[in-house]
């Protein structure tokens, strides 16, 4: 199994085994971190590997899973900080997917004290991780996404490899299941937006633009898996328009 393959059957797990995953998978996971490209490089980002074993966490709210490890990303307090964090994160959820470790995404556990105080870097996203109760994969036709012709403005006709891209960002985990993005698609563009805040975000202290990351990592995976040649570019003629209900984000050109 590789990466796109794993976007179809992954699935958030709340239960774990609390037996240590081995060290070699361990050492492996964290040579492949290593090796993980952020979309904004200009962007510090850190990722962290906690064992419950050796060290708790600070804070656990009412969704906290209970789980043998933790990874957490802290990132710069942005936009582009937000993005990257999600985009990174997935790619690691994926990885120990395809090597039979279970996770879900945690947005009540932090292990940095400094989270959400003015400091240069926050604690954006954590992930549960360990060996699933009971079994770890899904169908992909269980997956309850927003339609994806309902995330989508087609502008222009788009072919089947655009549609592998999108079909894929559309199968991507978001809290709450909200998928707070949508997609403005020509030929050989997407013009990816995010949802502004509301109401039930700032409520439950949603980050939409790690939502996105989550998303933006999946069509990245698709694009690879596709053997297409493409780049992310903020483009100034859209980001400076006032969009109602969305912010541009970023775009996905085939080159």
């Amino acid at each position: 199994m590789n990466l796109y393959e794993a976007i179809s059957v992954r699935k958030s797990i709340r239960k774990f085994e609390k037996r240590e995953i081995e060290k070699g998978l361990i050492e492996k996971l964290k040579r492949f971190t290593k090796e993980l490209q952020p979309i904004f490089f200009h962007i510090s980002t850190e990722i962290f590997f906690h064992n419950i074993q050796e060290e708790m966490p600070i804070k656990k709210g009412r969704f906290c899973v209970e789980a043998p490890y933790y990874i957490s990303i802290l990132s710069e307090n942005s936009k582009e900080g937000q993005i990257n964090a999600g985009f990174l994160m997935e790619q690691i959820v994926l990885f120990l997917t395809c090597h039979g470790i279970a996770t879900c995404y945690q947005g009540s556990v932090h292990f940095f004290a400094d989270y959400r105080k003015g400091s240069v870097k926050k604690e954006w996203i954590v992930i549960a991780a360990g060996y699933p109760i009971p079994y770890l994969y899904r169908e992909e036709n269980d997956a309850r996404r927003i339609p994806l012709a309902e995330q989508c403005y087609f502008k222009e006709e788009a072919g089947k490899q655009i549609i592998t891209i999108l079909k894929a960002a559309n199968l991507a985990p978001s809290a709450f299941n909200q998928q707070p993005w949508k997609f403005l698609v020509y030929t050989n563009r997407i013009h990816v937006m995010t949802r502004k805040e509301t109401i039930f975000s700032k409520q439950f202290q949603i980050n939409y633009f790690v939502d996105t990351g989550i998303a933006l990592a999946h069509m990245a995976i698709a694009a690879d898996e596709l053997w297409l040649d493409m780049e992310w570019k903020v483009l100034e003629n859209i980001q400076n328009q006032n969009l109602k209900r969305n912010y541009y984000t970023i775009t996905m050109i085939i080159k």
